[in-house]
């Protein structure tokens, strides 16, 4: 976040500690091979923390970060954690800040720079628990926003893409310890234990508690840790000044029987402890990441207060449901309060339940404090959010969610590949990252048809039910102040639509065509509202295909005219005005056509002499804007796709595909990296049914007998390198393992799908 808090305070101890990097746990794997992403969730592994990172003294191989994302310290996990992790818990301080910042984590340098996991003061040491998913190579970032800092992480276990790990069972706060109503406050290099037999289950392998600490005498710290471990680790938990109250959330491990014991090192301090949940192995629930996702902010574009501000003694609801799934039972998520006019604190619970007696953020006035939080969803998929005195700006940056795996498909099945979005584009139930083997689409069965936005998709089910995925294709209409408009990370229907027989989305609308041959519209298009549920197209009857690029929309009637409504960029609409129309128009000059495509407002039709005509905003060829034209050389083909800059035909007598434009990336397919005005044939292909070319640099076929071949960039495969570029192909290249395929689709920013019979 951007609001900083501009206070002297004393700088708390650190545990400071030799410079190896504990092996607790790990599997070592070669780092080259990225980890899969799994549709089935993630379970949790804790080890005895164990330091990772420490600017000050170079573990970790970083020094005193500087500002911004070239400055930034990529921290490598491969020997740390096995290959199956996709994300870590880490416990974060930030110390030494020259001046007022912030610091963001995050799998890859980019990722969520204008979120916060830990906000400092000049001068001051903080701490806060972060749960980041890892990138394809297992390592997390850190950005610090202004200025210098010194961080340290203390890595206090991580998830795995199996079953080897423990679920987790999310409990209502329920306070365990208060030493100010029983042992009194913890003295210097004393310990204090607390079972927990009586609260989780025989079984149970680590717990998440929120800490606070007040009543402090002297600059301390604190350190959670099993119970009999042997004394405390290199490692802190907490990091206090006198006088100060804070939080933060704990993931330790428990010993065999149930205890967990805290440590402080010097002066005394009371410690409350409330217990969110447990984890335990065959049972519970699995984690699902997400890129850092900034879901609520109550203050304006510039940090300040607004309506939404929280007063004293004051709630508000957060619907859970515009960016988690309906199965998710807790929500993990960095909760943060700023522009504090009072001492308070903040709770966050389930709506539907009565408030606890517990407190997630603690906060003077004037401080900005996060603290990661894990809540239950009340029954209405709301949690609620109270402060307790004064106003209060409260932010909410999502890391993921816990809930039961989802069913999977059994016939007819999507499958995915590629870039995963910050809005899941995968349909995987995570956000973020990239999956380089083909991954099953989970929920979805007997798919006949797939078609890709911007940033997700739609599929079509036998039933004749439209799904959607990715970001705000089911998410249209009202947001209520300060929250995220959403997105779904695994898909969820399209209701209010009759049965349908073919489907086209983008990133922001999406278009059914009905068994009756009417067209049904939601989402937004130039020149008309944001539809939250689907409305017929006026005036379309009898159509026979539709097509749509997030500003405009094609539809083609049976009597081979083709219409378009929505924006008129590049002149789509071919009728020389920048004229919008929230209705269908005719598009002139076109007749006899038989297959339509649209992207990026270039337009393309194949008319039934199986000629190729080409209008909008055709650079392919070096002529913006242009008007109708007919693309030359091309005779006998049956379908045609534009690809930002590269054309695509197929011809129908034998399957060979051409292509036209830009070749920079090899998309051109032909062995070079040339550009060709006119087309050139695709080397080596033939009997392709249909062709996929979403992507700006790269392109998907599918042929008749199920095998799919890509070219360009951004293939099929694992990265070359940690910094994501992918490898490429000047000539097609088939995909390996896949056979059957009956429909693919691929997205302007890299995602892939195909429909397999299993």
């Amino acid at each position: 976040m951007r609001k900083f808090v501009l206070r002297s305070l004393l700088v708390a101890a650190l545990a400071i500690g030799a410079s190896g990097i504990g092996q607790a746990n790990a599997a070592p794997r070669a780092a080259s091979t990225p980890p899969p992403t799994q549709s089935q969730g993630s379970t949790f592994v804790p080890v005895n923390p164990t330091r990772v990172l420490d600017t000050r003294n170079r573990t970790g191989f970083c020094g005193t970060l500087g500002d911004g994302p070239n400055n930034g310290c990529y921290l490598a996990l491969g020997s740390i954690v096995p290959a199956t992790a996709t994300a870590v818990v880490l416990n974060v301080t930030g110390t030494n800040p020259s001046t007022g910042t912030y610091v963001t984590v995050t799998p890859q340098p980019g990722n969520g720079l204008s979120l916060s996991n830990l906000n400092l003061g000049p001068g001051e040491t903080r701490a806060n628990q972060v749960t980041v998913a890892l990138s394809p190579y297992r390592s997390v970032s850190f950005t610090n926003f202004v200025g210098t800092v010194d961080l340290i992480a203390d890595l206090d276990g991580y998830y795995v893409s199996d079953s080897s790990g423990a679920g987790f069972t999310s409990l209502s706060p329920t306070r365990v310890l208060d030493t100010r109503n029983g042992s009194g406050p913890v003295t210097a290099g004393s310990t204090v234990t607390v079972d927990l037999s009586g609260q989780v289950p025989a079984g149970a392998t680590a717990v998440t508690v929120n800490l606070a600490a007040t009543d402090v005498t002297k600059g301390t710290y604190v350190t959670a840790y099993p119970a009999g471990a042997g004394g405390p680790p290199l490692a802190s938990s907490i990091n206090l000044v006198p006088g100060d109250t804070r939080a933060n959330l704990v993931t330790v491990a428990l010993s065999a029987d149930r205890k967990v014991t805290f440590y402080n090192f010097t002066g005394s301090v009371d410690l409350v402890v409330d217990l969110a949940g447990y984890y335990q192995s065959g049972t519970g629930t699995s984690f699902y990441s997400y890129t850092p996702t900034r879901v609520l902010d109550t203050r304006d574009n510039n940090g300040n207060p607004t309506s939404n501000t929280l007063g004293p003694d004051t709630r508000m609801a957060m619907d859970t449901s515009r960016w988690l799934p309906p199965s998710a039972q807790a929500v993990v998520f960095n909760f943060t309060g700023t522009n504090t006019t009072a001492g308070t604190y903040l709770t966050a619970y389930p709506d539907g339940t009565s408030r606890p007696v517990a407190s997630n953020v603690n906060l003077a006035p004037g401080q900005t404090v996060p603290n990661l939080t894990v809540v239950a969803i009340g029954s209405d998929h709301k949690i609620d959010l109270y402060n307790f005195a004064g106003n209060t700006d409260v932010l909410a940056d999502v890391a993921g969610y816990f809930a039961p795996p989802p069913t999977l498909c059994t016939s007819q099945c999507l499958y995915a590949w590629g870039r995963n979005s910050s809005h899941g584009s995968l349909a995987q139930g995570t956000t973020g990252g990239s999956a380089d083997t083909i991954q099953q689409v989970p929920v979805l069965s007997g798919v006949t048809a797939v078609s890709s936005g911007g940033d997700g998709g739609l599929a079509l089910r036998s039933d004749g039910t439209v799904w959607a995925w990715g970001q705000n294709l089911t998410k249209y209409g009202p947001v209520p102040n300060g929250f995220n408009s959403g997105f779904d990370a695994l898909p969820r229907q399209i209701t209010g639509l009759p049965a349908s027989k073919a489907v086209a989305g983008s990133s922001v609308n999406g278009a059914a065509l009905a068994t009756d041959g009417t067209v049904w519209v939601w989402g937004q298009y130039y020149g008309s509202a944001a539809q939250a549920a689907p409305i017929q197209a006026p005036g379309l009857t009898n159509i026979v295909a539709v097509a749509a690029d997030g500003i405009s929309i094609l539809a083609l009637r049976n009597d081979g005219t083709v219409w378009v409504w929505g924006a008129n960029d590049y002149d789509v609409y071919n009728n020389g005005s920048g004229y919008l129309s929230p209705t269908p128009v005719q598009v002139p000059g076109l007749s006899g056509i038989t297959s339509i495509a649209l992207s990026n407002s270039w337009g393309m039709a194949v008319d039934n002499n199986g000629a190729v005509w080409e209008w909008g905003d055709v650079t392919a060829v070096g002529f913006p804007g242009q008007g109708l034209s007919q693309v030359p050389g091309l005779t006998g083909m049956s379908l045609a796709a534009p690809n930002f800059q590269t054309g695509y035909a197929v011809r129908k007598s034998d399957g060979t595909v051409w292509a036209w434009g830009n070749g920079t990336w090899g998309q051109l397919g032909n062995g070079t990296t040339s550009n060709s005005a006119t087309p050139v044939e695709v080397s080596g292909l033939s009997g392709v049914t249909s062709i996929a070319a979403g992507f700006d640099y790269s392109a998907v076929a599918l042929k008749s007998d199920g095998t799919l071949w890509n070219w360009g960039t951004g293939l099929y495969g694992p990265p070359s390198n940690p910094g994501g570029s992918s490898s490429s192909s000047t000539v097609p290249v088939q995909i390996p393992d896949v056979s059957g395929a009956t429909a693919i689709a691929t997205t302007p920013l890299g995602t892939n799908y195909a429909v397999l019979p299993s």
